[in-house]
């Protein structure tokens, strides 16, 4: 198989309607390498995670991407920069963007969070995507 790039999106909604308003259409958009080889140098990661924190995630919801959020530190080397921002009705960034060098903190700071207010998910993504972007201006 020669190697590539295969792309699968899903859509927040099937069907946008006509209209004079603004409307908001979410994509997620997964790509995943097809026919590389099995061993590749390991690059620096830039990651950002986005995590919800309104009121519907309160309980068992909130505690299962807190345990995920920390399992995603455990693999993270500090060679990679971590960056947290956590949305409600308002996003805020809990961890600025850095290289790993103390898990423990970075653990602290997903297990601070609680779950409150209404969701408003473009604030949280922007805020995402301005992390992302300050260790390659730095």
């Amino acid at each position: 198989m020669a190697p590539g790039i295969r792309l699968q999106r899903t859509i927040s909604r099937p069907v946008v309607s006509e209209s004079a308003e603004p409307q908001l259409l979410y994509i997620l958009l997964e790509a995943t390498p097809e026919g590389l080889a099995a061993e590749l140098p390991k690059l620096p990661l830039n990651i950002c995670l986005v995590i919800d924190r309104s009121s519907s995630m309160r309980g068992e919801r909130l505690n299962q991407v807190k345990d995920a959020a920390s399992k995603i530190i455990d693999q993270l080397s500090q060679d990679d920069f971590f960056s947290l921002v956590v949305f409600n009705d308002r996003a805020d960034t809990l961890v600025p963007a850095q290289r790993v060098t103390k898990k423990a903190d970075l653990k602290q700071a997903i297990a601070r969070i609680e779950a409150a207010g209404g969701t408003e998910m473009a604030n949280g993504m922007a805020l995402a995507l301005q992390e992302i972007q300050r260790p390659m201006v730095s």
